[in-house]
């Protein structure tokens, strides 16, 4: 008996001496203890950390502050659950994905039907190199039915799946034997966050009511370890179960999308009222920006060398009429410069709302404006084009049709009306490979054009710079 007494003790002291080298904890009421050990001691080798992680997380209170000892600590998948008000400190923290005793397939680092959390400072490591890539719920951060959350600092890298990912809580997802009222995730926030080789996107968004993301970056998707997923975007909101969970209510502020196998920025047909401001879209394989949303607005956005090789088909800015009854997709540019396009500036489709002031393109191949007649025609369609400069238009290597581009400044679709006021086109034109097709404005039935200024449009061919259909007639 006193043997198994003192193995007892032992056995305590030992378990002490690990949580005191990993936590330090502040309770709500302002008291401070810290559980001490070998404070400067780091982790050299993997151990399955899981359960010890766990078990902090599990143990804080509301109202908490839990600081966590900077190391390295690997797990299969750690959750803070049912929690309010806390805070948790990991500066110089990495959680990695473990491979002791397999994978459990499950996301990293979970907070779930939470409230007024704050995690700061924390790297996640999702070691794409051992487990690949997988489309399933295998994310890095996941954030499922939860409220006014704060990623300060926090960072993401070589996840399987997606880098950060919100959603409702729904039974489904937690395995729950009896149906629970999904909770949708409201008003989280990363600042100074960042999503670095992702396998599938850096950031993705299934249902969530206010969004904000500031001086954060979600780059490198699909080109990490892991390989790559379509669509290896760097931003992608995209409900697969429609209303009320769509995306709602989001903003970028100074963040950016680069060097994205994939698109820069995917927002699908679901997602209502998206800003972003001051945004870099740079690098990207695919689109730069790709909309079929309601109420979208880009302010002081850059695009830039967007669209992948020039057979890729990609315009830097791509906006879909989604065609849907009371379902208006619409977009507003304002201050927004696209350059370096490597098939074309800003393309939409027919029965799209679009609005454009003090907008730049130059440096792009085939054309500067593109709208495409859909046939689909909605009561507000409407183009809106104001304070426009079109620069150097190139000719490319080949149209959305396979035979070799045509190089044109605006073209307006057939049967949507379109309003033109003040645009500057120059060296539209500019040609790589000497085809005699270049053209400023194709002036078609319901276009208005007021204050235009057409400079070097023909260069060295006999080609027209403006054509009226409305005239030939």
């Amino acid at each position: 008996m006193k043997r198994n007494k003192v193995l007892l003790f032992v056995i305590f002291l030992s378990l002490s001496f690990f949580i005191g080298y990993i936590l330090k904890y502040e309770n709500g009421s302002g008291g401070f203890s810290e559980m001490d050990g070998k404070k400067n001691q780091q982790k050299t080798s993997e151990t399955d950390d899981t359960g010890s992680i766990q078990n902090l997380l599990d143990s804080v209170e509301d109202g908490d502050i839990l600081t966590i000892r900077p190391g390295k600590y690997y797990v299969k998948s750690v959750t803070l659950k049912n929690k309010k008000n806390v805070q948790v400190i990991a500066e110089g923290v990495v959680l990695k994905r473990s491979g002791i005793n397999g994978n459990t397939d499950s996301n990293l680092f979970e907070i779930l039907k939470s409230e007024g959390i704050t995690v700061r400072g924390l790297m996640v490591d999702g070691n794409s190199a051992k487990f690949g890539g997988k489309e399933a719920q295998v994310h890095n951060v996941a954030i499922y039915g939860s409220r006014e959350v704060k990623l300060i600092n926090v960072k993401s890298i070589n996840s399987v799946c997606d880098g950060f990912y919100i959603n409702r809580f729904f039974t489904a997802r937690s395995g729950l034997p009896t149906p629970e009222k999904p909770i949708n995730s409201e008003d989280i926030t990363l600042i100074n966050s960042h999503a670095d080789y992702s396998t599938r996107q850096g950031l993705s968004i299934i249902s969530v009511d206010g969004f904000l993301a500031k001086k954060s970056s979600f780059n490198n998707t699909g080109k990490g370890k892991g390989g790559s997923i379509s669509p290896s975007a760097g931003v992608d909101l995209e409900s697969n179960i429609g209303s009320p969970w769509e995306p709602r209510n989001l903003r970028f502020l100074d963040s950016k999308s680069v060097g994205n196998e994939g698109a820069g920025f995917i927002t699908t047909n679901s997602t209502v009222n998206v800003v972003l401001e001051n945004f870099l879209m740079k690098n990207n394989g695919s689109y730069g920006f790709y909309s079929a949303s309601s109420n979208v607005k880009l302010s002081g956005v850059v695009l830039d060398n967007n669209g992948g090789s020039k057979d890729s088909v990609r315009a830097s800015i791509y906006v879909k009429n989604t065609n849907k009854e009371n379902k208006i997709t619409d977009i507003f540019l304002e201050n927004v410069v696209i350059k370096n396009g490597t098939w074309g500036g800003l393309m939409f489709e027919e029965g799209v709302r679009l609005e454009a002031e003090n907008l730049i393109i130059k440096d792009t191949n085939n054309f500067g404006i593109r709208q495409i007649g859909t046939g689909k025609v909605t009561p507000w369609a409407l183009t809106k084009l104001e304070n426009i400069q079109i620069s150097r238009i190139y000719v490319g290597d080949k149209d959305i049709s396979g035979e070799p581009s045509y190089v044109t400044g605006v073209i307006p679709a057939p049967h949507q009306p379109t309003i033109i006021r003040g645009i500057k086109i120059d060296n539209t034109g500019l040609d790589r490979r000497r085809i005699p097709v270049k053209r400023g404005i194709d002036m078609i039935p319901y276009t208005n054009v007021e204050e235009i200024t057409l400079i070097n449009i023909d260069g060295n061919f006999s080609d027209w710079a403006f054509r009226d259909v409305n005239e030939s007639k």
